[in-house]
């Protein structure tokens, strides 16, 4: 039976991505992350989910220049040690702005509670994340990937425009006599020191002019980044209202239009699925007569059903996987709520399976069955009150980087 699914839609393996979460469930049950992944790729190239912050440009290329001349053999470390240097004088240098909620800044808990404002010097050498995170989760693991495809570094050397981003920055450390804590050779720093090179150089303080020029030109050099930049340097509150002004821009259209159709393929699709998990974990094992008599089920699929055609198309012309349009076409065109769950079931398991991750869905016989013992869909798709999760196409994190040059005075041409 299942084959014969497969055999239809044509499904294939899906590469897992980088930015696809790595849950023991994966939160991307019917793989639509590769996708969201292409179109991404049109508006903001070299951007990830992560990377939304000059500031963290400045300071990945300003500590691979300083690991550079130092004599530590390990280039990360000394990265890593010039983050917690830079952290800390972050929120010692604006602790208003440290302590809200959503500060931007990366291990900020540990920061907070590492931060001695009333001591005359600061221990560097705190944790900033638990264990190995850091290397994870803060500036090297976040932004290096994205910093050589936007031509700052060159494996673990800032190229010249790398070079010429971090120069304020290590202007900065260098006239606050923050060197040596940089380098390890001390494992203290004066609060003084920290607080005003945090004032100078700190993730909560503006960009100055030269840094920001800089980060332009980084951006600049692809033209689909450049004009997606220019487009979206306006303070347009949400994604959708991103896509709506790429949409009216020539180059854009069909991507632009494309991305509203796969999240609303995304939502309509995901609440069948969802529909379906609820149902077998209310039960041990769910027949197919319960699933054709179910009220949701039946409801969803119709909604599908009245937009399915136009989507689907509108990623067909927007160059997004055909298989991601033919599963949407798939399930509209079944002829009842179970042979569109034995599509969606089909799709699950081969996308789990291709990136190594527990099924959430199995089959005992004719029967379905839950098998992951706690899949996390990461939100409630029936609940009216909470915005669905939808998927990242890096357009907030550009209009940030954009915003954040376009405030200092530097023209976006």
């Amino acid at each position: 039976m299942s084959t014969t699914v497969s055999d239809v839609l044509g499904i294939r393996v899906i590469a897992t991505l980088a930015d696809v979460p790595k849950e023991p469930v994966s939160q991307d049950p019917l793989g639509f992350a590769p996708s969201a992944e292409q179109l991404a790729d049109v508006f903001a190239p070299g951007l990830t989910v992560n990377t939304r912050s000059v500031r963290y440009y400045q300071l990945l290329t300003g500590g691979l220049q300083l690991s550079a001349s130092s004599t530590v053999s390990d280039r990360r470390r000394v990265v890593l040690r010039t983050e917690r240097l830079w952290a800390m004088a972050s929120y010692l240098a604006n602790p208003d702005r440290g302590g809200q909620p959503g500060s931007g800044l990366a291990g900020i808990t540990r920061v907070r509670d590492a931060a001695r404002p009333e001591n005359k010097r600061q221990k560097i050498d705190y944790r900033l994340f638990q264990g190995d995170g850091q290397a994870r989760l803060g500036v090297w693991g976040l932004y290096r990937r994205s910093a050589e495809r936007l031509l700052l570094v060159d494996g673990f050397e800032p190229t010249d425009l790398g070079t010429r981003l971090a120069q304020p920055f290590l202007k900065n450390l260098a006239s606050h006599q923050l060197g040596r804590a940089v380098v390890g050779a001390t494992s203290t720093a004066s609060t003084v020191s920290l607080k005003g090179f945090g004032a100078a150089s700190g993730l909560f303080e503006r960009v100055d002019r030269e840094s920001a020029s800089a980060a332009w030109e980084a951006l600049r050099h692809d033209p689909n980044r450049r004009a997606t930049a220019k487009a979206l340097r306006a303070g347009m509150p949400s994604q959708p209202d991103l896509l709506d002004r790429l949409i009216r821009l020539p180059q854009f259209e069909l991507s632009a239009t494309a991305a509203t159709a796969l999240e609303s393929m995304f939502l309509g699709v995901s609440r069948l699925f969802d529909a379906t998990v609820k149902l077998a974990e209310e039960a041990p094992v769910v027949d197919p007569t319960e699933v054709r008599d179910s009220p949701v089920l039946a409801r969803e699929l119709s909604k599908w059903r009245k937009v399915a055609g136009r989507r689907c198309d509108e990623l067909e012309l927007g160059g997004v996987d055909v298989t991601i349009a033919g599963l949407g076409r798939a399930v509209a065109h079944a002829t009842d709520p179970w042979e569109a769950v034995l599509t969606l079931v089909e799709r699950h398991q081969e996308v789990q399976r291709s990136k190594g991750r527990q099924v959430w869905l199995d089959w005992h016989g004719s029967h379905l069955v839950r098998v992951a013992p706690n899949p996390d869909r990461g939100y409630d798709p029936f609940n009216a009150g909470q915005a669905p999760r939808g998927h990242d196409f890096r357009l907030l994190n550009l209009r940030a980087l954009a915003r954040e040059v376009y405030q200092t005075g530097v023209p976006l041409r």
